[in-house]
Order: structure tokens, then C-alpha cells, then sequence
């Protein structure tokens, strides 16, 4: 283990970092609060119209108990859908190119990152080329997660409770034997670092350090829950009772105010 202090506070770098075309990924156990932060980073660039485009898939959207979501029920340029396909990838691909965009992928599973179809690959290996593009997922913990695609691009990661070790020791190898040579050095730090519930690390290529301190992140905490609804970009078309609806259309109406 290196002799410096490898503790930061990577709060405000991250806010102002992830504006400029970023890879995040989330990763951690159920119930680890992966969802909390992606959610509160959500509510905090809606609050800052950092984003023209957010693409958010949200398994959970329409069955949270506690109303999680339902400050986005006025936010019109906000695309949800429940699972994710190629062709969410699509609609991702032809807004970026069009104005700044947010691609939000919640509580996927590590299959899709292990299985990548073409079109997420293509976002994940050219994001940092378009000027506002961010791509955040956050996934349950699973081996094998870290495919030579993940490893090359993400630029920021989030480490909550990992019950693998052997993913973890694929992340100290991946992202931290330069702060600690041996991974049971790693791993003693990680687990004194994550005891608390719903605490976190998080490291990033363009950071020095580590901040063990996500869990008190002031983002997670001082967002407003009701928002200005604004004006839809992707104008509602009419479907006549006959067509059949494709896989691609929104699964949510959205109501203009």
C-alpha cells in the first residue's frame, strides 16, 4: 500500500466531470442504495437543465411503493421505459447527436454488460467524443461484469456492498492495485470503508484518490421533489387504432402542461 493519504472528496469533481461526456458505472449488492444516488443525480440535472435528452430505464418505474419517481411525471423531455433492447440504445445514439443527452440504465443485471449488443458499445467507446453525452449504470454485482469494453472507457465508478470477491479483486486489479499492491490490503480497506449501510466508494481516472465518503454526498440530500414541468422535445405522434405499436414507442404517456 502506497505511504500518501489516498482519501478525497470527489463530490463537486464529479458534479461538474460527468457534464463533459463520461462512462459511470454504479455497482454494488440489491439494496446497496445504487438506486438512491443514480436518482438523486437525476433530480439534480433536472433541476440544472444540464440535459436537453434523458433516456432513463427504470425496471421498477411503475411498481416503487414509495413514489420514488413521481417527480418525473411533469418532466416531458424524459424518456422512461421499463427494459432495456437495442432500440433504446438507437433512440440514445440519434438524440446525442442532436443536443446534449443522459442515458440512465438502473438495476440492470450484468448480463448486459457481459452480452453487449453493437449499439451500446458504440455509446460506451464514443461517449467521451460528444461534447454533453453521460451514460450511467448502475448493476447488481456479478463476475465477469468488467468485459474489455468497461474496463477501456469508464471514467468514474461507484463501488457499494460487494458480496463477490472475486468482482472485487477484479476491480483492486483493474482500478486500485496502484493504491494498494495486495489485494488483501484492498480488501481489508474496502470492507472497514463500506461497514455502514449504504455506504460507497468512488474512483475515477480523472480524479486522484478515493472518496470513501459518497453515502454523505450533500446531491443525495438538498434536491427539490417538485420540479417546473417543461416543454416536451419529442413531439407525441398519433397512432391510429389499427397500427400496431412498435417495441421502440414510449412505454409512459406524457401529459403537456
Amino acid at each position: 500500500m502506497t505511504d500518501y493519504n489516498i482519501t478525497a472528496n470527489h463530490e463537486q469533481e464529479f458534479l461538474e466531470d460527468s457534464k463533459v461526456g463520461r462512462f459511470i458505472l454504479s455497482i454494488g449488492s440489491k439494496g446497496s442504495g445504487k438506486t438512491y444516488l443514480m436518482t438523486n443525480y437525476l433530480k439534480y440535472c433536472i433541476a440544472n437543465n444540464l440535459y436537453k435528452n434523458i433516456v432513463f430505464v427504470c425496471p421498477c418505474y411503475e411498481g416503487e411503493a414509495n413514489n420514488s419517481y413521481s417527480f418525473l411525471k411533469n418532466q416531458n423531455h424524459i424518456l422512461i421505459y421499463t427494459h432495456y433492447s437495442e432500440k433504446v440504445s438507437i433512440k440514445v445514439d440519434a438524440l446525442r447527436r442532436k443536443g446534449s443527452t443522459l442515458f440512465l440504465i438502473d438495476d440492470a443485471s450484468g448480463e448486459l454488460l457481459k452480452q453487449m449488443d453493437k449499439t451500446i458499445i458504440q455509446l460506451i467507446t464514443t461517449t467521451r467524443h460528444f461534447e454533453k453525452c453521460t451514460i450511467f449504470i448502475a448493476l447488481h454485482s456479478a463476475r465477469r461484469i468488467l468485459s474489455p469494453i468497461v474496463r477501456q472507457n469508464v471514467d468514474s465508478c461507484f463501488i457499494y456492498k460487494i458480496i463477490n470477491m472475486k468482482l472485487l479483486a477484479d476491480l483492486h486489479e483493474e482500478f486500485f492495485s496502484q493504491y494498494f499492491d495486495k489485494f488483501s490490503d484492498f480488501k481489508r480497506w474496502y470492507l472497514d470503508a463500506t461497514k455502514e449501510k449504504y455506504s460507497a466508494i468512488h474512483f475515477s481516472i480523472h480524479m486522484q484518490g478515493i472518496d470513501v465518503n459518497v453515502k454523505n454526498w450533500t446531491v443525495q440530500f438538498n434536491q427539490p421533489e417538485v420540479f417546473k414541468p417543461t416543454k416536451a422535445l419529442i413531439k407525441k405522434k398519433v397512432v391510429s387504432p389499427k397500427a400496431k405499436q412498435s417495441s421502440i414507442r414510449f412505454l409512459f404517456s406524457r401529459k403537456r402542461f
